[in-house]
């Protein structure tokens, strides 16, 4: 968010908080399936005007989103990280706020304008799919969550889920940074679960999945 001006006089404002964070990757055997909210509250006694920018980090092959704000249909862009970095710099100065420059390098999604007004929620729904590269029986899931580190605060829920519909048998799932809640429908069939309540967020969330027989290799 810009930091907003009246009478040519800028005001210092709190990041807005996310309430909400709610996620659910389903997992098949050619692509990904991606569907994100995020719900953001200005607690600031003034409106505020910025964008949203949602990290893709190691999902470069996504190629098109639909970005809906409070149900309504926005437009939004894709850049990677070459083509942000000269955006990406001139948020920095424009917000004063260096922290965005964790940003730099990282293939990003776009959708602006947005508006918050006092004491206002936006409820962010991100949908996007990527191709599944199955290498030797075992694949990673990730999903970054700058936008719940950014905040600054605790998110009162947040919600994980990553369901496996696979034309072969999941033999292991492990995280190396959340701890999982699995429920095995079917050898080829998997609900996992990362559910949290008044947490700081600190990590972003990485899966490490294997098929086929194959042992769990932590230095996949």
């Amino acid at each position: 968010m810009f930091p907003p001006s009246v009478q040519d006089t800028r005001y210092a404002v709190a990041r807005p908080t996310v309430s909400l964070s709610r996620s659910v990757v389903t997992v098949s055997e050619f692509n990904m399936e991606y569907r994100i909210e995020q719900t953001f509250f200005n607690d600031n006694e003034l409106p505020l005007r910025g964008l949203y920018i949602l990290p893709l980090e190691g999902q470069e092959d996504v190629d098109k989103a639909t970005v809906k704000i409070d149900g309504i249909a926005v437009p939004a862009t894709i850049m990677s990280g070459e083509s942000f970095f000269s955006t990406l710099k001139e948020l920095t100065q424009s917000m004063g706020d260096p922290s965005l420059l964790g940003l730099a390098g990282k293939t990003v999604l776009v959708a602006q304008p947005v508006t918050m007004g006092i004491r206002d929620h936006r409820t962010f729904r991100v949908e996007y799919a990527k191709p599944v590269s199955i290498r030797k029986s075992h694949l990673w899931v990730s999903l970054p969550l700058d936008g719940e580190r950014y905040a600054l605060a605790p998110v009162p829920k947040q919600e994980i889920k990553v369901r496996f519909r696979m034309s072969r048998p999941v033999r292991s799932i492990f995280s190396p940074s959340h701890h999982l809640t699995v429920l095995r429908e079917a050898p080829h069939r998997c609900l996992v679960s990362v559910e949290s309540e008044g947490e700081r967020v600190r990590k972003d969330f990485r899966l490490l999945a294997t098929f086929s027989g194959t042992e769990l290799s932590l230095s996949a």
